[in-house]
């Protein structure tokens, strides 16, 4: 799935970037700490899935957690606050969760899940691997995302399998996203 590099999506990045540093002011430490996460993460996640220029992420509580719409990435600060207090206890933790959740988000927008009709469970599912597979590629532990995973989906929805289907398969994603590591080291 080849992604063509322009300056629309260069434009496209900037506004993104713009949005995300205009809407980061709900989260709770220093400004320019917070921008730079988010954006370092959001890069890097889209690296490992190999955007040449990734839709523009939003910050906003218009969803209730996160996802993609088909043009932007989004994801409710309030949420992410929510998730960090009650899972997270260091900055290594934070910045896994919010990876690999940002991932999991690209992966739908790479399949451009919002704009088909499809099976729901096998979007989620397809999008858990690729978010553990970036996580994996990158050296990114994805045990703090999995208990999240748990917090979510602790039963099947209409919309997303249960929590164990998709720790599975985001630790068999994670496990690929490894092996890849290990052979762009040697090669």
């Amino acid at each position: 799935m080849a992604r063509r590099g322009n300056l629309g999506g260069a434009i496209a990045a900037a506004v993104g970037a713009y949005v995300v540093l205009k809407a980061l002011s709900t989260l709770k430490q220093p400004v320019r700490k917070r921008q730079s996460l988010l954006i370092d993460l959001y890069s890097g996640a889209a690296r490992a899935l190999k955007f040449a220029s990734p839709p523009p992420l939003k910050v906003t509580t218009k969803v209730e957690n996160a996802a993609s719409n088909g043009t932007h990435v989004l994801i409710n600060p309030q949420w992410a606050n929510g998730v960090m207090k009650r899972h997270c206890a260091d900055g290594r933790c934070r910045r896994s969760v919010l990876y690999g959740v940002l991932a999991h988000e690209l992966a739908h927008h790479l399949h451009q899940d919002a704009l088909f009709d499809g099976e729901p469970h096998q979007q989620e599912l397809r999008a858990d691997a690729l978010a553990g597979y970036a996580m994996g590629v990158n050296g990114i532990d994805a045990t703090h995302l999995a208990c999240v995973y748990e917090e979510l989906s602790a039963i099947e929805s209409d919309t997303h399998p249960h929590a164990d289907d998709r720790i599975d398969i985001m630790r068999q994603g994670h496990a690929a996203g490894v092996r890849q590591a290990r052979k762009n080291r040697q090669a």
